[in-house]
């Protein structure tokens, strides 16, 4: 029983030697890398906000320049386009896109 108890001592100093390697590892926090790290990932978001407002712009230039170029009479054509349920859902998602 007693040399039981001694292998499997031994057999859990060996695993314990073998996974620890022999090296230690410390964790360092380097508060100027994680500075660094936030403000890259600020940029970033407003890059993406400045991205979308451009978007945004010329999507609502060119929404304009099309209402102005029309013909004298409305066609079938240019009210669906204007009251069809995606168009009423486009004009309002990027209505309240500014809201938000």
């Amino acid at each position: 029983m007693q040399k039981l108890l001694s292998v499997i001592s031994s057999l859990f100093q060996w695993l314990s030697k073998a996974l620890k390697g022999g090296e230690s590892w410390f964790l360092v926090i380097d508060e100027a890398v994680v500075a660094q790290e936030d403000f890259a990932n600020q940029q970033r978001k407003l890059d993406q906000q400045r991205d979308q407002s451009i978007r945004q712009d010329r999507f609502n230039r060119r929404y304009e320049s099309q209402c102005f170029v029309s013909s004298d009479r409305l066609t079938f054509n240019e009210i669906w386009m204007t009251l069809s349920p995606i168009s009423v859902f486009k004009f309002l998602r990027y209505a309240l896109s500014d809201v938000v």
